[in-house]
Protein backbone atom coordinates (compact mmCIF):
# COMPACT_ATOMS: atom_id res chain seq x y z
CA UNK A 1 0.00 0.00 0.00
CA UNK A 2 2.74 2.12 0.92
CA UNK A 3 4.38 2.09 -2.71
CA UNK A 4 0.65 2.94 -4.32
CA UNK A 5 -0.50 6.61 -4.90
CA UNK A 6 -2.96 7.94 -3.21
CA UNK A 7 -3.27 11.18 -5.41
CA UNK A 8 -7.22 10.43 -6.64
CA UNK A 9 -7.72 13.79 -8.42
CA UNK A 10 -6.01 12.43 -11.29
CA UNK A 11 -7.89 9.50 -12.73
CA UNK A 12 -6.14 7.80 -15.64
CA UNK A 13 -9.66 6.68 -17.36
CA UNK A 14 -12.23 8.46 -19.04
CA UNK A 15 -14.72 8.48 -16.46
CA UNK A 16 -12.56 8.13 -13.64
CA UNK A 17 -14.93 6.78 -10.68
CA UNK A 18 -12.72 3.03 -10.84
CA UNK A 19 -9.45 4.51 -10.67
CA UNK A 20 -11.05 7.35 -7.96
CA UNK A 21 -12.55 4.39 -5.57
CA UNK A 22 -9.26 2.33 -5.66
CA UNK A 23 -7.11 5.33 -5.04
CA UNK A 24 -9.25 6.39 -2.01
CA UNK A 25 -9.53 3.16 -0.76
CA UNK A 26 -5.48 2.48 -1.07
CA UNK A 27 -5.38 6.23 1.00
CA UNK A 28 -7.70 4.76 3.69
CA UNK A 29 -6.06 1.45 3.93
CA UNK A 30 -2.47 3.16 4.01
CA UNK A 31 -3.14 5.56 6.92
CA UNK A 32 -5.16 3.24 8.44
CA UNK A 33 -2.12 0.69 8.99
CA UNK A 34 0.35 4.17 9.29
CA UNK A 35 -1.52 4.66 12.49
CA UNK A 36 -0.98 1.32 13.60
CA UNK A 37 2.60 0.57 12.62
CA UNK A 38 3.36 4.62 14.32
CA UNK A 39 1.68 3.17 17.67
CA UNK A 40 3.13 0.43 17.61
CA UNK A 41 7.09 1.90 16.84
CA UNK A 42 6.45 4.91 18.50
CA UNK A 43 7.55 6.95 15.79
CA UNK A 44 7.27 10.09 13.49
CA UNK A 45 5.07 9.77 10.18
CA UNK A 46 7.08 10.54 6.93
CA UNK A 47 10.41 9.72 4.98
CA UNK A 48 13.52 9.54 6.80
CA UNK A 49 16.53 11.20 5.79
CA UNK A 50 20.05 11.49 6.75
CA UNK A 51 22.64 9.53 7.51
CA UNK A 52 21.63 5.54 7.73
CA UNK A 53 21.49 3.67 10.75
CA UNK A 54 23.38 0.74 9.35
CA UNK A 55 22.24 -2.65 11.07
CA UNK A 56 24.49 -5.86 10.19
CA UNK A 57 21.84 -8.79 8.78
CA UNK A 58 22.55 -12.55 8.94
CA UNK A 59 20.93 -15.16 7.03
CA UNK A 60 21.04 -18.24 5.99
CA UNK A 61 19.81 -17.15 2.19
CA UNK A 62 20.00 -21.00 0.41
CA UNK A 63 17.43 -22.01 2.91
CA UNK A 64 15.39 -18.99 4.09
CA UNK A 65 15.18 -16.55 1.49
CA UNK A 66 11.87 -15.12 2.78
CA UNK A 67 13.29 -13.64 5.93
CA UNK A 68 15.37 -11.81 3.69
CA UNK A 69 12.35 -10.67 1.39
CA UNK A 70 9.97 -10.00 4.90
CA UNK A 71 12.81 -7.80 6.23
CA UNK A 72 13.59 -5.29 3.29
CA UNK A 73 9.69 -4.86 2.56
CA UNK A 74 9.83 -3.75 6.74
CA UNK A 75 12.70 -1.61 5.91
CA UNK A 76 11.61 0.42 2.71
CA UNK A 77 7.99 0.87 4.42
CA UNK A 78 9.74 1.73 7.67
CA UNK A 79 11.70 4.35 5.53
CA UNK A 80 8.52 5.79 3.70
CA UNK A 81 6.46 5.78 6.09
CA UNK A 82 7.52 5.78 9.81
CA UNK A 83 10.66 8.21 9.59
CA UNK A 84 13.43 5.31 10.04
CA UNK A 85 15.29 5.26 12.85
CA UNK A 86 14.58 8.20 14.77
CA UNK A 87 14.04 9.97 11.06
CA UNK A 88 17.55 8.51 10.11
CA UNK A 89 16.84 5.90 7.28
CA UNK A 90 17.86 2.32 7.87
CA UNK A 91 20.40 0.18 5.95
CA UNK A 92 20.90 -3.08 6.16
CA UNK A 93 24.74 -5.05 5.55
CA UNK A 94 23.84 -8.35 4.39
CA UNK A 95 26.30 -11.79 5.24
CA UNK A 96 25.14 -14.60 4.17
CA UNK A 97 25.82 -18.20 5.64
CA UNK A 98 25.72 -21.14 3.75
CA UNK A 99 28.83 -23.48 5.86
CA UNK A 100 29.64 -23.62 9.74
CA UNK A 101 32.68 -21.13 9.16
CA UNK A 102 30.55 -18.48 7.73
CA UNK A 103 29.13 -17.85 11.17
CA UNK A 104 32.42 -16.71 12.12
CA UNK A 105 33.64 -14.76 9.23
CA UNK A 106 30.14 -12.82 9.86
CA UNK A 107 30.43 -11.95 13.07
CA UNK A 108 33.89 -11.01 12.90
CA UNK A 109 33.21 -8.55 9.90
CA UNK A 110 30.51 -6.62 11.75
CA UNK A 111 32.31 -6.50 15.12
CA UNK A 112 35.35 -4.98 12.65
CA UNK A 113 32.70 -2.57 11.12
CA UNK A 114 32.69 0.66 13.26
CA UNK A 115 29.36 1.82 11.40
CA UNK A 116 27.32 -1.31 12.01
CA UNK A 117 25.43 -0.25 14.90
CA UNK A 118 23.58 -3.63 15.78
CA UNK A 119 23.58 -7.45 14.46
CA UNK A 120 20.10 -9.53 13.41
CA UNK A 121 19.86 -12.34 12.53
CA UNK A 122 17.37 -13.92 10.38
CA UNK A 123 17.55 -17.73 10.22
CA UNK A 124 20.31 -20.05 10.83
CA UNK A 125 21.01 -23.74 11.27
CA UNK A 126 24.92 -23.47 11.40
CA UNK A 127 27.28 -21.15 12.07
CA UNK A 128 25.16 -19.61 15.62
CA UNK A 129 27.45 -20.45 18.18
CA UNK A 130 30.17 -19.18 16.21
CA UNK A 131 28.59 -15.83 15.33
CA UNK A 132 27.88 -15.04 18.55
CA UNK A 133 31.87 -15.94 20.13
CA UNK A 134 32.68 -13.35 17.39
CA UNK A 135 30.19 -10.65 18.25
CA UNK A 136 29.81 -11.26 22.48
CA UNK A 137 30.08 -8.58 24.40
CA UNK A 138 31.37 -6.15 20.83
CA UNK A 139 27.97 -5.38 19.11
CA UNK A 140 23.80 -6.09 20.07
CA UNK A 141 22.46 -9.11 18.84
CA UNK A 142 18.87 -9.58 18.24
CA UNK A 143 17.48 -13.31 17.18
CA UNK A 144 15.28 -13.12 14.65
CA UNK A 145 14.25 -16.81 14.41
CA UNK A 146 15.95 -18.84 16.80
CA UNK A 147 15.96 -22.40 15.67
CA UNK A 148 19.27 -24.04 17.66
CA UNK A 149 19.91 -24.76 20.69
CA UNK A 150 22.70 -21.80 20.46
CA UNK A 151 20.04 -19.34 19.82
CA UNK A 152 18.10 -20.45 22.96
CA UNK A 153 21.40 -20.41 25.06
CA UNK A 154 23.48 -17.84 24.07
CA UNK A 155 24.21 -15.16 26.40
CA UNK A 156 25.70 -12.86 23.60
CA UNK A 157 22.24 -11.70 22.26
CA UNK A 158 18.67 -11.66 22.70
CA UNK A 159 15.33 -12.63 21.00
CA UNK A 160 11.81 -11.07 21.22
CA UNK A 161 9.70 -14.38 19.82
CA UNK A 162 10.00 -17.95 20.53
CA UNK A 163 11.51 -18.90 17.52
CA UNK A 164 10.92 -22.64 15.80
CA UNK A 165 9.27 -23.59 19.50
CA UNK A 166 6.27 -20.79 18.99
CA UNK A 167 6.11 -21.71 14.92
CA UNK A 168 6.25 -25.56 15.16
CA UNK A 169 3.05 -25.47 18.43
CA UNK A 170 1.57 -22.87 16.44
CA UNK A 171 1.21 -25.18 13.27
CA UNK A 172 -0.28 -27.94 16.00
CA UNK A 173 -2.76 -25.06 17.20
CA UNK A 174 -3.06 -24.93 13.53
CA UNK A 175 -4.27 -28.10 12.54
CA UNK A 176 -6.52 -28.26 15.52
CA UNK A 177 -8.31 -25.45 15.73
CA UNK A 178 -8.75 -24.10 12.01
CA UNK A 179 -8.39 -27.61 9.88
CA UNK A 180 -10.20 -29.72 12.64
CA UNK A 181 -8.07 -32.88 11.84
CA UNK A 182 -8.52 -36.45 13.64
CA UNK A 183 -5.61 -37.80 12.14
CA UNK A 184 -2.33 -36.49 11.45
CA UNK A 185 1.21 -37.37 9.84
CA UNK A 186 4.01 -35.23 11.02
CA UNK A 187 7.07 -35.21 8.41
CA UNK A 188 10.08 -34.64 10.51
CA UNK A 189 14.22 -35.11 10.29
CA UNK A 190 15.08 -38.71 11.60
CA UNK A 191 17.60 -37.23 14.13
CA UNK A 192 17.45 -35.82 17.27
CA UNK A 193 16.34 -32.32 16.83
CA UNK A 194 13.59 -33.81 14.72
CA UNK A 195 12.31 -36.71 16.84
CA UNK A 196 12.29 -33.91 19.87
CA UNK A 197 9.97 -31.80 18.24
CA UNK A 198 7.51 -33.82 17.40
CA UNK A 199 7.52 -35.66 20.62
CA UNK A 200 8.09 -32.77 23.33
CA UNK A 201 6.23 -29.48 21.01
CA UNK A 202 3.79 -31.37 18.89
CA UNK A 203 2.49 -34.81 20.26
CA UNK A 204 1.48 -33.81 23.67
CA UNK A 205 -0.99 -30.55 21.85
CA UNK A 206 -2.15 -33.56 19.86
CA UNK A 207 -2.62 -36.06 22.72
CA UNK A 208 -4.00 -33.28 24.45
CA UNK A 209 -6.60 -32.42 21.49
CA UNK A 210 -7.27 -36.07 21.54
CA UNK A 211 -6.06 -36.26 17.49
CA UNK A 212 -3.64 -39.11 16.29
CA UNK A 213 -0.49 -38.04 15.31
CA UNK A 214 2.10 -40.15 14.01
CA UNK A 215 5.40 -39.26 13.18
CA UNK A 216 7.53 -40.00 10.07
CA UNK A 217 10.74 -39.86 9.71
CA UNK A 218 13.07 -38.53 6.73
CA UNK A 219 16.29 -39.33 6.81
CA UNK A 220 18.71 -35.84 6.56
CA UNK A 221 20.43 -37.58 3.29
CA UNK A 222 17.16 -38.70 1.30
CA UNK A 223 16.43 -36.91 -1.81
Amino acid sequence: AAGCSSDSSSPSGTDGSSDTTVATDTTVATETSNEWALAYTGGTEGEAAGEPVRIGYVNQESLFPEATIGLMAAVDYTNKELSGFGGRPVEIVKCDVAVEEDGQKCGTQFANDPTVSVVLTGTLTVGNASLYAALDQKKPIVIGNGVTVADFVTKAGVAWTTGSIGVIQGMAKFTIKDLAAKTVAVIHSNNAAGKAAFDVLLKPLFDAAKVTSIGVGVEDTAT
